[in-house]
């Protein structure tokens, strides 16, 4: 498998930010570039491994890292990969703590912004 990034704005490329603004988080200015989705290895294991894992290879045509977390009941998702990460920033996706920027293409159409409230409110509703 080889990195395949996204050539135009989709719902499914939408959705994946809004599951990223809800439970992600991305590695910007470091030398780690990851990507990373957390939830609880519980509740939220089904979707993460399945959907949130066939989202992102549909999206960018890579496998994602499990990580459990032991003693707890914390599951991450890790993309390792600088493409993604700066595709990301270059479409204009950043996330800080609670600061967080949605591209304009995203915020301009009806259907992309209903996309990115599924994926934050299946992370966060």
């Amino acid at each position: 498998m080889g990195l395949k990034l996204p050539k135009k704005p989709s719902k499914e490329l939408a959705e994946f930010i809004g599951i990223l603004a809800g439970d992600g988080h991305i590695s910007f200015n470091t030398d780690k570039y990851r990507v990373s989705i957390s939830g609880n290895s519980v509740s939220d294991y089904k979707y993460l491994t399945n959907y949130t894992n066939k989202l992102i290879c549909h999206l960018f045509n890579l496998n994602i890292k499990i990580h459990k977390r032991k003693n707890k009941n914390a599951i991450a998702i890790i993309l390792s990969s600088k493409g993604v990460v700066s595709f990301m920033e270059e479409i204009g996706y950043y996330k800080h703590i609670v600061d967080i920027k949605i591209p304009d293409w995203i915020k301009d159409n009806q259907t992309y912004a209903s996309q990115l409230l599924r994926g934050l409110i299946d992370t966060d509703g």
